[in-house]
């Protein structure tokens, strides 16, 4: 476990290496547009497999 926790701790150093301010800065909005729409997507998919299941939103102990 620690020999894997290692491993990305220094992939991650060396990708920070190799990155240039100016093109992370430069690729912020896509980074944020792309990152909520997936997380957007995926809460969509979730809820719509929910309901397919049958499962009531909100949940029944919630509703007065």
């Amino acid at each position: 476990m620690h020999f894997a926790e290692f491993g990305v701790i220094m992939m991650l150093f060396l990708i920070g290496l190799e990155l240039q301010p100016m093109m992370l800065w430069r690729l912020r909005g896509p980074i944020l547009g792309m990152g909520g729409l997936q997380v957007a997507a995926t809460s969509l998919g979730v809820l719509l497999l929910a309901m397919a299941l049958g499962l009531s939103f909100p949940p029944r102990s919630l509703q007065a």
